[in-house]
């Protein structure tokens, strides 16, 4: 387990350095970045330990998670006004609950698409 949490934070703080020499991408914070890490890291977790995933099932886990995260650390901080982009995390100027619902959406019509052939 403590080989795990040295690799995660070795992964992290790799990618931290990727993004501090190439800039942010605009309109994004730390908290949005590190709430799309955790959201979707389970997905990518799953996803290589079981390669027949379904990738809109896990579209859709990853959605979920983030809007659920989003959603928690708004009620945590107080914030009452969720569509605020000013606060909370976000990515590329919208809020990560709003790309929860999306990554919902598109991982429905994955799922959808893939049921269909």
């Amino acid at each position: 387990m403590c080989s795990f949490m040295r690799t995660v934070l070795r992964s992290g703080k790799v990618v931290f350095d990727i993004c501090a020499d190439t800039g942010w991408p605009i309109g994004t914070n730390m908290l949005g970045l590190a709430v799309f890490l955790a959201a979707f890291g389970p997905a990518a977790a799953i996803k290589a330990w079981l390669p027949s995933a379904d990738t809109g099932l896990l579209v859709m886990l990853g959605g979920a998670i983030s809007l659920a995260l989003d959603a928690g650390l708004r009620k945590v901080q107080g914030d009452e006004s969720s569509p605020e982009v000013d606060r909370g995390p976000r990515l590329v100027f919208m809020p990560l609950w709003l790309w929860g619902l999306l990554w919902i959406l598109v991982g429905a019509i994955q799922a959808l698409w893939a049921l269909l052939t």
